[in-house]
């Protein structure tokens, strides 16, 4: 497994690749159609806790592997508030 990360126009890119198995064309999906119920909990959270709609981005290749991206904005901490 390899995890990426880059910041750019305020906003930080995150990726993590695998070499697995990959997955077939309808396992990439993130609706709440199916069993990926740990993508659309993820999309949720991310919307909640950043306030706009974060898109995860899934690449996958039977036999290849697959890789999923995240594009979130940058937070930073002011001065006098609490980490957490």
């Amino acid at each position: 497994m390899l995890l990426n990360g880059w910041m750019e126009d305020e906003r930080i890119t995150l990726s993590v690749t695998d070499d697995g198995v990959g997955m077939q064309e309808k396992g990439k999906e993130t609706d709440k159609g199916g069993s990926h119920y740990g993508m659309v909990n993820i999309a949720e959270r991310l919307k909640l806790f950043f306030g706009e709609e974060i898109p995860v981005q899934v690449e996958s290749s039977p036999g290849v592997g697959t890789c999923v991206i995240i594009n979130i904005p940058v937070r930073r901490q002011q001065e006098g508030e609490e980490e957490g």
